[in-house]
């Protein structure tokens, strides 16, 4: 490693190594799939950390260091959630499986979502004992 004498005696290393990654632009639409509108307020999430939420337009944008990420949805207005490579989600989206690995050649990265209506529900019906009430119905209006 080279150095450089200073005032004193004190050495400064010059040779210091230095890991600088370029950040990659991750952005794209959010679409309702039967109107294609944009879908406002819905976020974009890489992972556990951090996320980007849409804009009236429906669009978003974050940057993300090179590496492998699980890009998913999360809204509340009654879309089903999407992994970004296109996999609805029932219930929430898994996070431990990546969707993406970005390279340290990327800049830009388009992930765009076509979000449905829907969901599902599930469970049973029970007295205010706890037992099963049989031959029930549950209507649910929209």
């Amino acid at each position: 490693m080279g150095s450089e004498a200073l005032m004193d005696g004190v050495d400064i290393l010059l040779d210091i190594p230095i890991d600088l990654y370029k950040m990659v632009t991750i952005y794209g639409t959010i679409t309702d799939e039967s109107t294609n509108r944009p879908i406002a307020s819905v976020n974009v999430k890489p992972g556990y950390y951090r996320f980007s939420e849409t804009d009236a337009q429906g669009r978003y944008r974050l940057e993300k260091t090179p590496g492998e990420y699980t890009f998913y949805t999360g809204n509340q207005q009654g879309y089903i959630n999407k992994t970004g490579d296109g996999k609805n989600c029932s219930g929430p989206c898994r996070k431990d499986v990546p969707t993406h690995t970005l390279s340290g050649e990327d800049r830009y990265v388009r992930i765009d979502y076509m979000l449905r209506k829907g969901g599902q529900i599930s469970g049973s019906v029970l007295d205010l004992d706890g037992e099963a009430v049989p031959y029930s119905t549950i209507y649910i209006f929209d």
